[in-house]
């Protein structure tokens, strides 16, 4: 167990030392998993406004980028003046640039400019803002600090890689999961993309599902998405209060590549806002531990692949995070847009205005829907009134009678990894068990009533003030939330494996921080299991894992004798 006194005693000692190993550590990382994809977006940015074909320099590039922001690092660690510090990352810049005989040098310089100048500023912003409580604990336990440092770098050099697939899809061996084929072409923001193209240029029906995965290579893509290929064409399911940002998006560029690089790092971004921002409010042992598992949480495949996927996922999660931090400091504007927007994306986010009803807090709950019935004015105003009408004549009732779910369950991954609870019936088929969407709709409505009365209850014993509670019951709330929909594949478990880590502040045993390393290997690790029934039983039992879990925090953070 750790040594609480010496804990204490350290802290007290580091209380006005800002440059403690373990604040300088938790900077690096930060800064090296956010610049990947600035510096991606900087060089797609050149690719794409000068039209130089420097797509196979882009894994140089952006290592170098990295190598330079480390350089950086080391150097402001140690030297105390800043001039020298600023001096050697700019000559570390222009010797990467030439030593590594990059051809478009003139242009590679820019991106690693930009670490030079910009990497000491976000390090020591990042440095100042780490929790005084954290320092010392390398001292206590060395060994987690060793591991913390592996899994830092290990993270670290994820995120790299993975923005030169990002920067340069046909470089498909930095993909997460290279040689896997769906993994290399399926890629979410087509469907976005496409969708906003077709609604402002055409009657056509945006939510038409003919064109889902349509394969570039033996069918020809339609109209406005023929610039997608080599990616499949995925569907569009959202309301059309979605549109409003990919349409943001073809604004700023039409060009499918460089909107790809920008979707990318606009969910990197958006997503270390949002864990800063919790951190920040959070303070105490919870944010310790979001410090301490952050490496693991950022580098665990759920999160990795919707990055490389560029599902709306993150966007959805992150942005209602910072939308719930931002109503709890009473920034009620900030809080009340996003809040506003993530439920015209999602809906099921209706459940989380419950608490601020119960709260009285009717101020933030008029701004909300304020600004909901202001974006679909918007809609109306940028794209008629055409996606309001496809939405609720022809894909509403298309989502209540599970036709617009055809993929579900069309090929074992697609059923083993779909978490909803009205997936079941399909995974019970190979058992010899005839279910299917009629057993699906009616365990949808006894779900849903389910839903209600458990936010009910959740909204009542809700505290003012206590920030554990409500960070725990939020993403509690959360991962039930998007649970109902019928399908719910691997991105749901992002928010289920935050909410591990904020609960981990309870672990008082060994046995306890074993079973938190089963839960979460199992519920990150692809295992690709022998046969259909193998498959179904292992989806069935991760689905008991976290319906579990998710009850037995809702119960324990509901106790009236304020949870122990």
């Amino acid at each position: 167990m750790i040594n609480q006194d010496a804990i204490e005693t350290i802290n007290g000692e580091n209380s006005k030392n800002v440059t403690s190993r373990e604040s300088t550590w938790f900077a690096a990382m930060g800064v090296l998993a956010i610049f990947p994809a600035i510096t991606s977006l900087i060089w797609a940015l050149i690719l794409n406004s000068t039209g130089i074909d420097g797509h196979d320099f882009s894994a140089t590039v952006l290592f170098s980028a990295s190598a330079v922001s480390i350089i950086s690092i080391v150097a402001n660690s140690y030297i105390k003046s800043a001039l020298y510090v600023y001096l050697i990352s700019i000559v570390s810049a222009i010797v990467f640039a030439f030593t590594l005989e990059v051809y478009f040098v003139k242009w590679a310089l820019i991106p690693l400019f930009v670490a030079a100048l910009y990497t000491v500023p976000i390090f020591n912003y990042i440095k100042l803002r780490v929790p005084s409580s954290f320092n010392g604990r390398a001292k206590v336990r060395p060994f987690l600090a060793a591991l913390w440092v592996i899994a830092a770098v290990m993270t670290v050099s994820q995120v790299t890689r993975l923005s030169v697939f990002i920067v340069d899809q046909e470089q498909t061996h930095f993909s997460l999961i290279p040689g896997v084929e769906w993994f290399e072409r399926h890629n979410c923001l087509t469907g976005y993309v496409y969708a906003a193209r077709l609604a402002s240029a055409s009657s056509e029906n945006i939510y038409d599902t003919k064109i889902v995965e349509t394969d570039p290579f033996t069918t020809p893509l339609p109209e406005y998405a023929t610039d997608m290929a080599p990616f499949t064409l995925d569907g569009y399911l959202y309301t059309p209060a979605f549109l409003l940002l990919p349409k943001v998006l073809t604004t700023i560029s039409n060009d499918f590549s460089f909107l790809r690089v920008l979707w990318f790092s606009f969910s990197v971004l958006i997503t270390a806002l949002s864990l800063s921002m919790l951190i920040s409010w959070l303070q105490g042992p919870i944010a310790d531990q979001l410090i301490k598992l952050m490496p693991i949480f950022v580098g665990a495949m759920p999160v990795a692949l919707t990055f490389q996927l560029g599902g709306s996922q993150i966007v959805a999660f992150f942005g209602l995070l910072i939308a719930l931090v931002a109503l709890e400091r009473r920034q009620i504007v900030l809080g009340s847009f996003l809040f506003s927007f993530v439920l015209l994306m999602k809906l099921w986010p209706v459940l989380l205005m419950l608490p601020l009803l119960f709260q009285r807090r009717y101020k933030e709950i008029a701004y909300i829907c304020g600004f909901a019935v202001l974006m679909c004015l918007m809609v109306f105003l940028v794209f008629d009134a055409k996606p309001w009408l496809m939405y609720f004549n022809y894909i509403l009732p298309k989502i209540s009678d599970g036709s617009a779910f055809v993929m579900m369950d069309e090929s074992i991954v697609n059923l083993a990894s779909n978490f909803s609870l009205i997936g079941i019936p399909f995974k019970l088929v190979p058992f010899g068990i005839d279910a299917g969407w009629q057993e699906a709709k009616i365990i949808s409505l006894l779900y849903s009533v389910l839903l209600l009365a458990i936010t009910v209850f959740v909204s009542m014993r809700m505290r003012e003030g206590d920030k554990a509670q409500h960070i725990c019951l939020w993403l509690a709330l959360i991962v039930l939330g998007t649970l109902r929909s019928p399908l719910a594949p691997m991105h749901i478990l992002i928010g289920f494996l935050l909410l591990m880590v904020v609960t981990s502040y309870l672990i008082r045993s060994r046995w306890q921080v074993g079973l938190f390393a089963i839960v979460w290997i199992m519920m990150t690790v692809l295992i690709p299991p022998e046969g259909v029934e193998a498959a179904m039983l292992l989806s069935i039992f991760r689905q008991m894992i976290i319906f579990s879990f998710i009850f037995w925090v809702i119960f324990r953070f509901c106790r009236k004798d304020k949870y122990g």
